[in-house]
């Protein structure tokens, strides 16, 4: 075999792999479910990895208790702790640099034996709504040749092209990539989705990758492109995502173990992003109208505000929007920017979703969950409206993410009814 050649061999089943391993001239080094890759151990000594450099590896941050406890000195009220916590959740230049890196790691593993395929970001770190406290990196393949995202039939022998899919390819590639490299590990295959998914995380750099395929490009990268103009439009935008986001997070409202019921961090964006839109006046314009803005150079010069409100009267104004939001009879429609009459939920690709009850969060009980976002909403305005004494209690959004949520306390009885009028 030259040094410019590989294969890639695939068995339906096991008696044959047995076979061709004792008659191989290299036995197989990397077992994948059902696959067995062969490569020349010189292929894979010869692969460089790429050293991290200092400035990269984690740096020490503060801890979230201590962040909390610092927004109990916060002037000029919840806004100037608004102000704090997301000076301290936003993304460091050295975060950026971090994933830029493993992007660029990733591509170098890759392209040796793929040549075709190139890894590209989008999501929260590329719209600038991430956390550098809890973001991962959302990643892509695409297809060089054709555009596609994620063929890789081309680097299979002909007869052999029926037998790989989209699953078991995203398979290959997360036994491949921690095979050729120390700092990678795969942490699950997530290959039944409607969109096939590989956890990946890097061991030096604490950062955990999704990688998935051409369904993510055609929507997900548009989506973030969408994401970072609206992010660029208003100074409000980014602190308020960043902040209702950690408040999500502490509440229990996403990342909470299923079968309960959770949202995810994307919706959570978009309710805020549709808060946004219909305040009066507008702080966000229509996603059509900010989707034609994407290639100006100063799009926040395109659209400027009229509304006035800080940032701590709109954090207040989300939850009693929330609150009295009737999810029975109403969707949220990013794309028109405005609030719409119920009706069968419909997705338009390539700039955004209406969303609807029934595709707001990932649970087959929605609407249950739906009173349980209200009454968490409820709760919230309990704990911000509470007038602050100038005692050492917390007070405000300190309070808020000081609390524990007291719905998810009474998980194991019944919710206690809610009427959505």
């Amino acid at each position: 075999m030259q040094d410019s050649q590989y294969a890639l061999v695939v068995f339906q089943q096991d008696e044959a792999v047995h076979s061709f391993q004792e008659t191989a001239l290299h036995p197989a080094k990397m077992p994948i479910s059902r696959q067995q890759i062969f490569l020349p151990e010189k292929y894979l000594s010869g692969l460089p990895v790429g050293e991290v450099h200092e400035e990269l590896r984690p740096q020490k941050k503060k801890p979230m208790e201590k962040v909390y406890n610092d927004l109990h000195f916060a002037k000029d009220g919840i806004t100037g702790q608004i102000d704090l916590l997301y000076n301290s959740l936003k993304v460091q230049d050295t975060d950026i640099l971090k994933r830029c890196f493993v992007r660029g790691q990733m591509q170098h593993l890759l392209e040796k034996f793929f040549p075709h395929l190139a890894v590209q970001p989008f999501g929260s770190t590329m719209c600038g709504l991430s956390s550098a406290y809890s973001s991962d990196l959302d990643l892509y393949l695409v297809d060089l040749k054709n555009g596609s995202g994620d063929d890789l039939s081309s680097t299979v022998l002909p007869q052999n092209r029926a037998l790989i899919d989209m699953p078991s390819e995203l398979a290959i590639i997360g036994n491949l990539l921690p095979a050729w490299s120390s700092h990678l590990k795969a942490v699950q295959f997530v290959l039944g989705a409607s969109i096939p998914l590989l956890k990946l995380r890097h061991n030096v750099l604490n950062l955990d990758i999704d990688l998935c395929g051409q369904k993510a490009q055609s929507n997900g990268k548009h989506i973030s492109k969408l994401l970072h103009t609206f992010a660029g439009l208003d100074a409000r935008v980014k602190p308020l995502v960043l902040v209702i986001k950690e408040v999500a997070q502490q509440l229990k409202i996403v990342r909470y173990p299923q079968p309960n019921p959770t949202m995810t961090n994307f919706m959570v964006t978009a309710l805020v992003v549709s808060f946004l839109q219909t305040r009066t006046p507008s702080i966000l314009p229509s996603a059509e109208y900010a989707d034609s803005l994407h290639n100006e150079r100063n799009q926040s010069s395109l659209f400027v505000s009229q509304n006035s409100n800080t940032t701590g009267d709109l954090l207040l104004e989300f939850f009693q929007h929330y609150h009295k939001f009737n999810f029975l009879c109403q969707g949220l429609s990013i794309d028109l920017g405005q609030t719409v009459k119920l009706a069968p939920p419909s997705i338009k690709p390539g700039i955004s979703c209406t969303l609807y009850g029934n595709n707001l969060c990932r649970n087959k009980n929605k609407m249950d969950y739906l009173k349980f976002f209200r009454m968490s909403c409820e709760h919230a305005l309990r704990v911000l409206e509470k007038p602050f004494d100038n005692s050492m209690e917390p007070w405000g959004l300190e309070a808020l993410l000081k609390t524990k949520n007291p719905l998810r306390t009474q998980q194991k009885k019944r919710l206690p009814q809610v009427i959505l009028i």
